[in-house]
């Protein structure tokens, strides 16, 4: 299985630049013995990337050991690149088992039918959850290693400016990082009820 991001040419032959591309290669036997890899890669390591004809396209892997963001322009040219140590976050024990419910009642809902194997969520958070151009006109970054909404908010030089949180805490936050603002939602809210929230600068 593979992932790719790539600038493709509209009505053209030539060939797509590939920015970034990552794989997972299992057997038949490593599936058995371990489906719930493959079913994150698939369905739940999502790839956060955000981009504009005005500021180019940013993008950070689902990684729960690195913490990297990589900016091109329109030609495919590295604008910004950065890359910072961080100490992975290991999930709590409410958090883990809060997530394997989910998958699995998200999966009955959806397909009707149970997951045909156990779900082992990913141990560690996401060092980023989500990145985009915000309404400062600014790069905003999201941790996953933060319960709260935790934003790290650089220059597009990619020196860091200050932080931004949203104190209310939650296992599942969304983001959608925007010019006019930061909608969040929880993707599982513990009081049953979705809430959209617009988070200002």
């Amino acid at each position: 299985m593979r992932r790719l991001i790539s600038i493709y040419g509209w009505d053209t032959e030539e060939q797509p630049i590939v920015l970034w591309q990552d794989s997972l290669v299992e057997s038949e036997s490593d599936f058995i013995q371990s489906p719930s890899a493959t079913f994150r890669y698939v369905f739940y390591n999502e790839l956060s990337t955000s981009g504009s004809m005005e500021f180019g396209v940013f993008f950070a892997p689902s990684d729960p050991d690195v913490y990297s963001v990589t900016g091109w322009d329109s030609t495919g040219a590295v604008i910004l690149q950065i890359d910072r140590e961080m100490t992975p976050v290991e999930k709590s024990e409410e958090e883990y088992d809060a997530e394997t419910f989910y998958v699995a009642s998200e999966m009955q809902r959806s397909s009707g039918s149970p997951l045909p194997f156990t779900y082992y969520p990913e141990r560690y958070r996401y060092m980023i959850a989500d990145v985009g151009i915000g309404p400062d006109s600014l790069l905003w970054v999201r941790r996953g290693t933060f319960t709260e909404l935790f934003f790290d908010i650089y220059d597009l030089s990619g020196n860091l400016l200050r932080h931004a949180i949203y104190p209310q805490s939650s296992f599942s936050w969304q983001t959608e990082i925007t010019p006019r603002g930061i909608v969040a939602w929880e993707l599982d809210p513990l009081d049953g009820y979705q809430k959209l929230y617009l988070i200002g600068e």
